[in-house]
């Protein structure tokens, strides 16, 4: 199935138009990374190896306390059993390395990344860190903040707490990065915070599963963590090329995962194939159109299919369907089109 530029449809049966533009790949370098047990062999349940192995970079790290391995997603991964870090107290579990020095070529594009399950929500106003560069007033932390939203913490400056909560026992995909002279979150794929920043090295030392900036105690973690990535990227950022591909395959990177296309019927290798051309209005005043993810939109409306005037602006794609409802009460038949913004 091909994509339409224009489905048309009137009023009780609407107008859908799209204009898409085919994002760029970046093409990621990875200069540490570390999966959580794997490289060491680890079984689910042991206790973990003595040095946690950097797969590609010399950052290997050390063990404080006794995590164990844990299954995850049919993998291995690391878990952490800080049950006091919801109130904020000392971290007593995880791995660190205060020499180590993660020095990117290219401070403007580069971002770190990991794969992770939590399973314990932090208090109110208190952060539960999942990964940690630098340290005190020089330290980047991913993290949990605000009960339990996903945030960027750096140089005890700017925080950012996501619109995209925590999903208690799910596995989610985690990439802070820095671009266009900003910090963008992504949350399993989607834009959910940015900050303006100026370019920025990290200090010396790491922490995976704990982490420390400002004043105060670590802040540990408690769940699973899978991997953790430390890249570089050129040309335009496309979140689908981290680890988010492992857990939400989105082969021609057209915005839709493949698991979504294959059930609709569309080809989730050619990016020509898009569900955004199923579009379906009921009773008159029900609008739906298939978005990409992180893509906007705006619903427009015509009554003669010449002057367009906008409805809704500014929706977010979430990779799948939309639905409007739209009041016709004293209204001429009109169309309807879903207008992806330039």
């Amino acid at each position: 199935m091909k994509k339409n530029a224009s489905v048309s449809f009137l009023a009780a049966a609407g107008c859908c138009s799209l204009l898409l533009a085919l994002p760029g790949a970046a093409q990621i370098t990875v200069i540490h990374s570390w999966d959580m047990g794997e490289s060491e062999g680890g079984v689910a349940g042991g206790t973990a190896d003595g040095t946690l192995l950097d797969g590609v970079g010399d950052l290997d790290v050390e063990p404080a306390g006794l995590p164990l391995y844990a299954a995850i997603g049919g993998g291995i991964g690391v878990f952490f059993n800080n049950q006091n870090s919801a109130h904020n107290l000392e971290a007593t579990e995880y791995f660190s390395n205060a020499e180590a020095d993660v020095n990117p070529t290219d401070f403007t594009k580069w971002g770190i990344e990991a794969l992770v399950r939590i399973d314990v929500l932090p208090a109110a106003n208190q952060e539960l860190a999942v990964f940690e560069l630098g340290g005190g007033s020089t330290g980047i932390s991913l993290e949990t903040f605000g009960a339990g939203a996903w945030g960027l913490h750096q140089s005890n400056v700017g925080i950012t707490s996501a619109a995209s909560p925590v999903k208690v026992g799910v596995r989610q995909h985690l990439a802070a990065v820095r671009n266009n002279g900003r910090w963008e979150l992504y949350v399993d794929g989607l834009l959910a915070a940015s900050f303006a920043s100026a370019e920025y090295d990290p200090a010396p030392g790491i922490r995976i599963g704990a982490g420390n900036v400002g004043s105060g105690n670590n802040r540990g973690f408690n769940g699973v963590i899978d991997t953790v990535r430390i890249f570089e990227y050129t040309d335009t950022f496309d979140v689908q090329d981290t680890l988010l591909s492992v857990i939400n395959p989105d082969t021609d990177r057209d915005g839709f995962d493949n698991t979504v296309e294959i059930a609709l019927g569309f080809d989730p290798g050619d990016p020509a194939s898009t569900p955004e051309s199923l579009t379906d209005i009921e009773t008159g005043v029900e609008f739906s159109f298939y978005a990409g993810k992180n893509f906007r939109y705006r619903i427009e409306s015509s009554t003669d299919l010449q002057n367009w005037e906008p409805v809704e602006n500014n929706i977010t794609g979430l990779g799948g369907e939309i639905t409007r409802l739209y009041s016709t009460r004293g209204a001429k038949a009109r169309h309807y089109r879903a207008v992806r913004a330039e």
